[in-house]
């Protein structure tokens, strides 16, 4: 099928990498930071809140209308928390901007074929790839002093860099490790759930070879939730795919067994993650992953947990690691319930869609059993699961650099559920 394109297209796919890949146009072209950053975050705002009043007063998509309506209402509270931050600190939070206005772009992505969303992704992915492992041979050549260069063109008076033991961690084109494991994740799964579905041996064979690069690109950048995130959300793939014959499952553990040796035999110097995540949490700075997380702190926030405002009543449970809880204190529990919607409805459509299915067969017009028609949708909701699992740590999500990849990958998952949809609909 020949792939279309337009202008629209185009300039679509250059907001959302330029978004994930600014560091790119800083390091080799030698754009300011002081430019690029904000003119990047500009349009990737103007791209959300320009879908946002394009599709008002419209009903986009008849089957996503739940999920339409939560984007509205969200975009609806970032009107609010961005006039009240504005009156309280005389200026506005970015995040907040992404976390309300970007999601209504996924409705004007999904007028963009799956194969152009999938080469955005793609293309984010391979630079993304490359970016890591360059900076992890500029650590290893040049040392800390060539990292700190690198470290500084990204992100000039900003020299922000993580190690674990004498191992420098690769930033990648977005300036820190979190942030290129995060968009790692995604797109690392994504490339698993193209291998799972492909009917060609050889595109199976050059999907797989593509999501172990990048599985163990992720994890030279050491983001010990990132990555453990990624494995359990590969394991839990091969997992459902085994549910129904045991002899996969056997398989699988072989499998995992074989690379699981070879990793400890050949890569066990590049495995420095392991000393991060094995770490006692009580032993790091303000207590990790934990840090906060005490009966005072939250009984302290409870007003910041209920209507939000963190930014202005600066509550203890703002020195949390835990992102979820940065968003349900700076918003309060309604809006934090809205965006969990949001972030959450892929598992969400598919279950309508699993109990559409089963209502179709107790009618009678799937014929069949329900064994024979399991459903593909539940494998294809998990990269965007995985995305939204790395908000138990840090928050990289909600950044610039992520939060645009993953409404495309949020499209990708919707597509295929529409036409899943339509398909039991024909039947």
């Amino acid at each position: 099928m020949q792939l279309k394109v337009n202008i629209n297209h185009i300039l679509i796919s250059f907001i959302i990498i330029l978004a994930s890949l600014r560091g790119v146009f800083v390091y080799h072209l030698g754009l300011s930071p002081s430019i690029a950053y904000p003119f990047a975050a500009f349009l990737l705002i103007c791209f959300g809140v320009l879908s946002l009043l394009y599709l008002l007063g419209s009903n986009p998509r008849t089957q996503l209308v739940l999920f339409w309506n939560a984007v509205k209402l969200n975009a609806f509270f970032g009107v609010y928390f961005s006039i009240a931050q504005i009156l309280v600190n005389q200026k506005l939070d970015l995040g907040t901007l992404y976390s309300f206005f970007v999601f209504p772009s996924i409705f004007l992505l999904l007028k963009l074929e799956s194969k152009w969303l999938n080469g955005i992704v793609y293309a984010i992915t391979s630079v993304t790839v490359l970016g890591v492992l360059l900076f992890l041979k500029i650590g290893i050549d040049g040392g800390f002093d060539a990292i700190e260069v690198a470290i500084l063109t990204l992100r000039p008076g900003d020299l922000e860099y993580s190690r674990i033991g004498e191992n420098l961690l690769p930033a990648g084109y977005q300036g820190h490790h979190h942030d290129a494991a995060n968009i790692l994740v995604m797109c690392t799964i994504l490339l698993l759930t193209k291998c799972i579905h492909s009917k060609s041996i050889l595109s199976k064979y050059i999907y797989f070879l593509f999501y172990g690069l990048a599985f163990l690109t992720t994890l030279l950048t050491g983001s010990g939730a990132n990555i453990v995130i990624l494995v359990f959300v590969s394991i839990l793939i091969f997992l459902i795919l085994a549910s129904s014959r045991t002899s996969l499952l056997l398989i699988y553990i072989t499998i995992g067994a074989l690379i699981s040796k070879l990793a400890i035999d050949y890569l066990s110097d590049y495995l420095y993650f392991l000393d991060h995540i094995l770490q006692d949490q009580g032993e790091l700075e303000g207590g990790g992953i934990f840090n906060s997380l005490n009966f005072d702190s939250v009984l302290s926030s409870v007003h910041a947990i209920l209507f939000g405002f963190n930014f202005a009543f600066q509550v203890p449970l703002r020195f949390t690691e835990i992102a979820f809880l940065k968003i349900l204190i700076s918003y309060g529990i309604v809006p934090f319930l809205l965006q969990l919607f949001i972030l959450f409805s892929p598992i969400y459509y598919f279950f309508v869609h699993k109990k559409n299915k089963n209502n179709m067969f107790e009618q009678g017009y799937l014929r069949g059993s329900k064994d024979n028609h399991k459903p593909h949708l539940i494998i294809l909701a998990m990269p965007a699961l995985a995305g939204t699992l790395t908000l138990l740590h840090y928050g990289s999500l909600l950044r610039v650099t992520s939060i645009g990849l993953y409404c495309v990958i949020l499209t990708i998952y919707f597509k295929e559920y529409l036409k899943a949809q339509n398909l039991i609909l024909k039947s």
